[in-house]
């Protein structure tokens, strides 16, 4: 970010977060007195901004078998030579709240302007930051309406359920490709969904509005309790079973490792 939005003004955002988070907070709101189980995540505020740090289940996230690597591995490419993941980080307001939400992405569309650009730019500069991080300058940037999200499907099966759809919408992912198998590993064909185009991602926000207000809700409470307390990070526990539901906080002490390295902190000063 220091190199694709070197003026932004970290002190702007309420929110910064993964992904994986905000489907928690929509799980756990959405479970009602269904039994969902218990979900943590490791908060802190700096100079009025929350900080969610990448939180777990104790459950785990509920990972189906699927073949959705291999198809990955076998249907695209990298972008840049030794790339392991791309992540990408987009901003939106939520009801009151500016967030900053980081998603890793499965693909992108090749539109002919990206492959040029790809071939065309080598490695030109390297640079470290002050606690040891390497920066090198490759590769290219990926317009947002070329971003994929892949999911692998048994024949007969609709890609487009609720439960993808939610996560694309956190995100902001137009594109959703679609491959179907016959349940041995077998592809017989890839759809692409424009679920952006085709209004699917506004009719889950038109379906999900109390849950999204809820959400909206619980972060707004959990920025007041950071303030407020003298204790700037804790532990957020949700906990949902069939006897009851609630959201926790825990204190964690000095020396747990977690948070922000200097270089980056002081961004906020």
């Amino acid at each position: 970010m220091q190199i694709t939005a070197p003026g932004l003004d970290l002190n702007e955002f309420d929110l910064i977060t993964d992904r994986k988070n905000l489907r928690a907070l929509y799980n756990f709101v959405k479970s009602g007195k269904k039994q969902w189980g218990r979900h943590r995540i490791d908060a802190e505020i700096v100079n009025g901004t929350v900080l969610f740090y990448l939180g777990w289940s104790g459950s785990g996230y509920g990972y189906y078998q699927s073949y959705g690597m291999k198809f990955e591995k076998k249907f695209t490419t990298p972008l840049s030579k030794g790339t392991i993941q791309h992540c990408r980080v987009i901003e939106y307001g939520l009801g009151g709240l500016k967030m900053m939400v980081k998603y890793q992405v499965d693909a992108c569309l090749n539109d002919g302007r990206n492959l040029s650009m790809i071939t065309s730019q080598a490695e030109s500069s390297t640079g470290m930051t002050s606690t040891g991080f390497r920066i090198t300058h490759s590769g290219t940037i990926v317009a947002p309406h070329n971003i994929v999200e892949i999911k692998t499907i048994s024949t007969g099966y609709r890609p487009d359920h609720p439960r993808t759809l939610t996560q694309l919408w956190f995100s902001r992912t137009p594109i959703l490709m679609a491959g179907y198998h016959d349940r041995n590993g077998r592809f017989s064909s890839v759809e692409k969904i424009d679920v952006e185009a085709t209004g699917a991602l506004d009719q889950w926000e038109e379906q999900n509005t109390e849950t999204l207000q809820k959400i909206i809700r619980l972060l707004e409470m959990v920025k007041t309790q950071l303030l407020s307390s003298p204790i700037k990070r804790q532990a957020i526990v949700l906990t949902n079973l069939r006897s009851y539901d609630c959201v926790e906080f825990y204190s964690l002490s000095d020396d747990y490792e977690m948070g922000l390295p200097d270089d980056l902190r002081r961004k906020w000063a």
